[in-house]
């Protein structure tokens, strides 16, 4: 989250962006978030293993990272993919916060149709496809939990995440 960067046809793009500042923040290594999201057939590139490997995500010590695959074409569902972060205190009991990612794929383009501005040379173009998703973020804070100290320090943190995700995964 700290640092990405993205070529596109005007050149390379940088970014730098530093969490808020929270006590209890860690760094957790992309490598081991990268290995929950591998499972996943859109994060298994050596592409997506590279970006995660060489850097790190800040977390809320205590965190907790689930990532949730739902696909029944069968029945006629799209695949979907969940991720949940969570931080609990009192022993568990109670729910801090809870934030859910969900990528979910509406509509692919046929062969050879790229996003406006890319240009891919043949043969190669014919292997291209243009995929779009729809890519929700929630977070929920528990109403028992609002009067704690750092309750406005981590609704700081969600809206940083929530905002560098927008940033990243826009068009």
């Amino acid at each position: 989250m700290n640092f990405s960067y993205a070529q596109t046809t005007a050149g390379v793009i940088t970014r730098l962006n530093l969490p808020p500042k929270l006590g209890d923040l860690i760094k957790v290594p992309g490598s081991d978030l990268h290995a929950e999201l591998a499972k996943v057939r859109f994060a298994s590139s050596e592409y997506e293993q590279f970006q995660w490997g060489n850097g790190y995500t800040p977390l809320p010590r205590g965190t907790t990272i689930s990532l949730d695959h739902e696909a029944r074409p069968e029945q006629g569902q799209v695949e979907r993919h969940s991720i949940r972060l969570r931080k609990k205190i009192l022993f568990g009991a109670v729910e801090m916060f809870s934030l859910d990612l969900n990528v979910e794929p509406i509509g692919m383009t046929g062969p050879g149709q790229v996003p406006s501005g890319i240009s891919i040379q043949q043969p190669m173009n014919a292997n291209c496809r243009t995929v779009t998703y729809r890519i929700r973020l929630r977070a929920h804070f528990d109403k028992l939990t609002s009067s704690n100290e750092k309750s406005e320090d981590y609704q700081r943190w969600v809206q940083w995440l929530f905002d560098s995700l927008q940033r990243e995964l826009q068009d």
